[in-house]
């Protein structure tokens, strides 16, 4: 059962993490290709009709966008205490699907952890350079990744919060 998804061993990725030591390239790009396929099912639940319309190059960076947003919407709502924030309950998810691909129990992938190593993946990702196509395209990469992965406001408060004396 370890080996599927293309002779991807995540059960082997799963011993590593579980031993503590750092993993390799070869991993890290495993670990990376179940974040994007998060991700990719994030976009899909969205359903964003001017994705549709972009180019196959726009469409893979902008998974890798929504990728690294979530990822550092994350971070900051951890950093900020905002800990019931939506990115914070899709991140869950996304430790809940990783845990489940590498047969490890939760306990052993903190949320720390595990965003450290995403943040290991995504940053040669960042440091390449861009096409000018997607260059020009910054700015609805921005506003579409912004409608999957939103601001880090709190999740709907209960209406008895908003009850004044």
């Amino acid at each position: 059962m370890g080996k599927d998804r293309g002779q991807i061993n995540y059960t082997a990725i799963g011993e590593q993490l579980s031993s503590g030591k750092e993993l390799d390239d070869k991993f890290l790009g495993a670990l990376f290709s179940i974040g994007l396929e998060y991700a990719s099912g994030l976009i899909k639940d969205k359903n964003l009709y001017l994705l549709g319309q972009q180019a196959d190059d726009f469409k893979k960076y902008f998974t890798v966008a929504v990728f690294g947003r979530l990822v550092g919407m994350y971070d900051k709502a951890i950093m900020d205490g905002t800990t019931k924030s939506e990115s914070v309950s899709l991140f869950e998810k996304l430790r809940d699907v990783v845990c489940t691909r590498l047969s490890i129990p939760k306990e052993l992938l903190p949320g720390d952890r595990l965003s450290s190593l995403f943040n290991k993946s995504l940053d040669p990702f960042y440091e390449r350079e861009l096409s000018p196509a997607i260059s020009a395209s910054m700015e609805l990469v921005g506003k579409l990744a912004s409608e999957v992965i939103p601001n880090n406001l709190p999740k709907a408060v209960g209406i008895d919060s908003f009850i004044l004396d």
